[in-house]
């Protein structure tokens, strides 16, 4: 979670846009209730809730774009839903010309269930405004935020960064012509039908200003204080299963290695609010693998309470339980993100993580945010087993593992993070103390007498700077890190320094279409170089991301990791679209080239692979 400083402009926008909220709201809170059938007494906790996700960032798990969250959800809870949607479209967007677009529907239960889901992981407002096309109305999700286009753009780049790949900049973007207030009449009502408008297209290209004009649906309150829950305000299960298959062309490098594996993955949600607007969220997750035992496990990826307060003119935030926390603003490789342990059995290029138990408090104010962690019970790596692919020759036995601290993986870890919003400056300055997530891989023998490689986890410190400048179409990223008390390729402890620098480049409106095309390019560099235990010690990393944006949410993601010190070179090529509502697929290959006996992918230079995911979305 990231802490965001809110530009004047932006501030005067939603200062706008609550006072006309507060008019809708008042003759409902009259009947002693708010929109959300709440009572008044739990309405500033959500007050400060709502204020401090203005402030912060989603975490890494990735929500793909425009992807429908069908709730299981009862007659009443889904009415409430709707209503709490028809109150959020009835907030105009404060300005044309300037709107990030962040999913499109045919089906408005879809939009509501996913603009709740995607304004909950990107802390910002979003309204559901919806269009007459040729072939029927189209809801879409848009900010209501963004003054001007920098902002506009800079929301894009961020929600593509933490989950939402198929978000697209729409300029000059209308203003609904009318606004609907909720009345407090007939509460069993079904939603009101949306106006005719003037037909337009279903994507509207980025850069051209559309004739149709966007109207808010509205909907009647569900009351307050439902028979048989009346402490809950919210609640959802939601979540997808798929099914995974890869196929390895080359024949193995290790013997007793599979060419091909296949499974599946089942990733459910449950969130919980109450009427004071503490929150329960439950992410469990399970893979089974046909090919390799280690790669079929369970992880619980989160699983923590949160409250929410007011401390002066600041908001607080507690979470306590398990959770992942993403920091970083780079594509190549995240350097600063070291809460969590990487899932290495999930994908080689180290993005995915475990969950962590851990303590974390959050203070945000028009200063920035203030992130303090306690963190305890220390994850080990992820490996491959004997039958899978991407191993080194020797099994690593994670039963072998060893621990610097002599509390081993019980010992506390501390952490700290702050972030804020400079100008056109999004700066985060971090510090860690504790066990590292990077183990170093000791020769010993198991119980058997084989050789195994057995990991060793070092105490460290390590302080972090993650930057990105926003000016115009281009992006300009940094990562850096200074680690102390780790050890070298050879043993040996050695401090050193490390970053990632580079850009992207957006062309929207690829052609006078709806697509946009981006540019990336990063520079990774490790001081160690030859004795550094990270691939990444000399790379270049080119890449583009194309997002047609249209109503099936296709995107192309490819990218081309050179090592410079070795000639080796590591593609990746990922392509997603929606099929229907609840159905996507997902496309992926990955292909290593030239890898020559010193790069640290040697024993891996046959595992280039394909993969395939057809996923269900529930």
């Amino acid at each position: 979670m990231e802490g965001r400083v809110l530009r004047p402009a932006r501030r005067a926008a939603e200062d706008a846009r609550r006072e006309r909220l507060r008019e809708i709201r008042r003759p409902l809170l009259a009947r002693g209730g708010d929109v959300h059938g709440q009572p008044p007494d739990g309405q500033e906790h959500r007050a400060h809730l709502e204020r401090l996700r203005l402030r912060r960032r989603g975490d890494a798990r990735r929500i793909p774009a425009d992807r429908p969250e069908t709730r299981a959800l009862s007659a009443r809870p889904r009415i409430l839903a709707i209503a709490v949607a028809a109150v959020v479209l009835a907030a105009a967007i404060p300005a044309a010309g300037a709107a990030a677009v962040l999913g499109s529907f045919r089906d408005l239960d879809n939009a509501t269930r996913e603009h709740h889901r995607i304004s909950m992981r990107l802390g910002v407002p979003l309204a559901v405004v919806v269009v007459r096309t040729d072939r029927g109305p189209l809801y879409r999700i848009v900010s209501t935020d963004a003054p001007d286009e920098a902002a506009a753009r800079a929301l894009v780049a961020r929600a593509r960064e933490t989950g939402v790949p198929g978000a697209w900049y729409w300029a000059e973007a209308p203003l609904p012509e009318e606004e609907v207030a909720v009345t407090p009449e007939d509460p069993e009502t079904a939603p009101a039908e949306p106006q005719a408008v003037e037909e337009a297209p279903d994507t509207q290209p980025p850069h051209t200003a559309p004739d149709a004009r966007e109207e808010a649906v509205a909907a009647r309150p569900e009351p307050a204080d439902p028979p048989g829950e009346p402490w809950l305000a919210y609640h959802s299960f939601s979540g997808d299963i798929s099914l995974e298959g890869r196929w390895y062309p080359d024949p193995a490098v290790h013997p007793g290695q599979r060419s091909h594996a296949s499974g599946f993955v089942v990733r459910p949600e449950l969130y919980l609010e109450d009427r004071a607007g503490r929150s329960l969220t439950v992410r469990p997750f399970f893979r089974h693998d046909a090919g390799d035992p280690r790669r079929t496990h369970a992880d619980l990826h989160e699983a923590y309470g949160m409250a929410v307060g007011q401390w002066g003119a600041s908001e607080w935030e507690l979470r306590l339980g398990v959770d992942r926390v993403f920091w970083g603003v780079t594509e190549s490789q995240h350097l600063v993100d070291i809460v969590n342990q990487v899932d290495l059995v999930e994908h080689p290029n180290e993005k995915a993580r475990l969950g962590q138990l851990m303590a974390h408090v959050t203070l945000a104010g028009d200063w920035g945010a203030l992130e303090l962690f306690g963190i305890t019970g220390h994850r080990d790596r992820t490996f491959s087993g004997r039958s899978g692919r991407l191993r080194l020759p020797l099994l690593i036995d994670r039963g072998a593992t060893t621990y610097e601290s002599g509390a081993e993986e019980w010992g506390l870890d501390v952490a700290a993070r702050y972030s804020g919003t400079i100008g056109a400056f999004d700066i985060g300055l971090s510090v860690f103390d504790g066990t590292s997530r990077e183990p170093f891989l000791l020769p010993a023998f198991n119980g058997a007498g084989t050789p195994i490689l057995a990991p060793h986890y070092r105490s460290i410190r390590q302080f972090g700077l993650d930057a990105q400048w926003t000016t115009g179409s281009w992006l300009y990223k940094l990562e850096a890190i200074h680690r102390a008390g780790a050890w070298n390729l050879l043993g040996q402890e050695e401090d050193y320094g490390a970053f990632v620098a580079g850009g992207e480049y957006t062309l929207y409106g690829l052609f006078g279409s709806g697509a946009d095309l981006g540019l990336l390019a990063e520079w990774n560099y490790d001081a160690r170089r030859e004795w550094a235990t990270s691939r990444f010690q000399n790379d270049l990393f080119v890449g583009t991301r194309l997002a047609l944006n249209d109503e099936q949410g296709t995107e192309f993601i490819g990218g081309v990791l050179s090592d410079l010190d070795h000639d080796s070179h590591f593609v990746s090529l990922e392509l997603s679209r929606r099929l229907r509502d609840n159905w996507s697929l997902e496309f992926e290959t990955v292909v290593l080239l030239n890898v020559g006996e010193a790069d640290l992918l040697y024993a891996m230079r046959r595992d280039s692979f394909v993969g395939l995911d057809l996923v269900y979305s529930f």
